[in-house]
């Protein structure tokens, strides 16, 4: 039976094999030189094997530096310190390649691009670290380059609430939660606006009913009419916070965030005020007025046709001079506010009637 023997074993051996009826003869080894056309020209094919040479250990000198004498070696630390820098790479042709691999697990060999004579893809250093990592590098006459793949950092983009981030090489995708989001109920794509006051009025501008309007961990100022039938949803009553007065639409729901607000003056100071006509629904909420000066405070308003209705909140109104309540309805108006659970103080009365 004939025995198979690889390139790697005949190299090695630096003789070739031939086989016979008694066994294996061992003929001289022929080296073929493929630089030139007439002997084959620089095509290699047919490859049954391929094998480098057992890996030298090379030491990263004083300046970053190592010198590189065949394709396969081992990096380690300059006086085995626990991490070191390789900048530079000496030695090589045109064309050589070059993979390289930490010579001992509990030292890193940072490899640090743009720094010497190492391009590596996405501009971010390697850390090498484990035995099992390796870098592959291809020397163009000027400079190693990484062959590890192909930088697709140009060709992604954050997406609404989708951040990128890049350390150490790495691309990481995550959830932003720095945006208000619209969920549209149609099934339309998530669309992103900013976490300010011009952002959470166009994403009311955009938004229609059945449509959900997302608020993160933020404050916002000023005051702003939410659409009618949309759901305001904020990431809790102690992160998504806003500290302007809120006019709600008809079918409009505001739910888990907070409506502070405290001045000192003396107008009147109002938290959420109720639609013309219909029910504005406000859930699981803080809805906090302190009027500090002559002003009177008024949590939540009803001077419409409309109603309020709450579900576990904590409703609170309090002047320092005036009247603070808890729920305001003028006398002429046909609307009610309904508040099932939660809390309602007002340093007045809980109702003004």
């Amino acid at each position: 039976m004939m025995k198979r023997m690889t390139l790697g074993e005949r190299m090695r051996n630096q003789e070739t094999m031939e086989p016979d009826i008694g066994g294996w003869v061992p003929l001289p080894l022929i080296v073929h030189d493929h630089s030139t056309n007439p002997l084959g020209g620089q095509n290699l094919r047919d490859i049954l094997e391929l094998q480098f040479d057992t890996a030298l250990e090379l030491t990263i000198d004083a300046a970053g530096a190592v010198t590189r004498t065949q394709v396969y070696h081992k990096i380690d630390t300059n006086g085995d310190i626990a991490s070191d820098n390789l900048d530079t790479i000496n030695g090589g042709v045109e064309g050589d390649l070059l993979i390289i691999r930490p010579e001992n697990a509990t030292r890193t060999v940072v490899v640090r691009t743009g720094v010497g004579n190492i391009v590596l893809i996405g501009g971010a250093n390697v850390i090498l670290d484990d035995a099992t990592d390796h870098l592959a590098l291809l020397y163009d006459g000027a400079q190693w380059n990484d062959l590890s793949g192909v930088d697709v950092s140009s060709l992604i983009a954050e997406g609404p609430d989708i951040n990128l981030v890049t350390a150490a090489g790495v691309t990481a995708v995550g959830r932003g939660g720095d945006t208000v989001l619209l969920f549209d109920s149609g099934g339309n794509p998530l669309a992103e606006f900013a976490a300010t006051s011009a952002g959470l009025d166009a994403a009311s501008a955009a938004a229609a009913a059945r449509d959900v309007v997302w608020i993160p961990a933020v404050t916002i100022a000023n005051n702003h009419v939410f659409t009618a039938g949309v759901r305001y949803i904020g990431i809790s009553r102690w992160a998504s916070i806003l500290t302007g007065e809120v006019t709600l639409g008809i079918e409009t729901t505001l739910e888990t965030c907070t409506v502070s607000r405290v001045v000192n003056d003396g107008n009147d100071l109002q938290g959420v005020i109720a639609p013309a006509s219909g029910t504005g629904w406000i859930r699981d909420c803080d809805v906090l007025c302190d009027q500090n000066g002559a002003g009177n405070a008024y949590a939540l308003v009803v001077d419409n046709d409309g109603d309020i209705a709450t579900w576990m909140c904590r409703v609170e109104a309090d002047s320092a001079a005036g009247n603070g309540y808890a729920g305001y309805l003028p006398g002429a108006t046909a609307g009610s506010c309904y508040m099932f659970g939660g809390r309602a103080m007002g340093s007045t009365d809980i109702f003004n009637v």
